[in-house]
């Protein structure tokens, strides 16, 4: 658990930083959305993605036929127009996030380090 400014201040820092590629191998339950961003998504065959950060006994619903007919759809197309159209769907959601992440990095830190602080002190 972080409860210095010091160690949030490092989750802010990175939190800021983000990585354009992203593996994900195992569990993703806290800010699934994060790696779900990056421009390049490696995802090993058992991953699980939830939300657990957020909503403690919520679960993303597994859409995996629908995603294999996707992409059954999706290999028929032009790799320009696929990677153009993803880059105007993500481009508006990337900059929100990058616009409003260290605000909520610093409201999430503040709220435990409140927690963690002792009265009187």
């Amino acid at each position: 658990m972080r409860s210095t400014p010091a160690q949030w201040d490092r989750v802010y820092w990175e939190g800021k930083h983000l990585l354009m590629i992203s593996a994900i191998n195992g569990l993703a339950w806290w800010h699934s959305e994060v790696p779900l961003l990056c421009d390049i998504v490696l995802a090993a065959d058992d991953v699980q993605f939830q939300d657990s950060a957020h909503f403690a006994n919520g679960t993303v619903p597994g859409l995996l036929p629908r995603a294999w007919a996707l992409v059954e759809q999706l290999a028929q197309r032009p790799s320009l127009l696929l990677r153009y159209t993803r880059v105007l769907f993500t481009e508006p959601l990337k900059r929100q996030l990058i616009d409003h992440l260290g605000y909520g990095l610093a409201l999430e830190g503040m709220s435990v380090v409140d927690r963690t602080v002792t009265p009187g002190t």
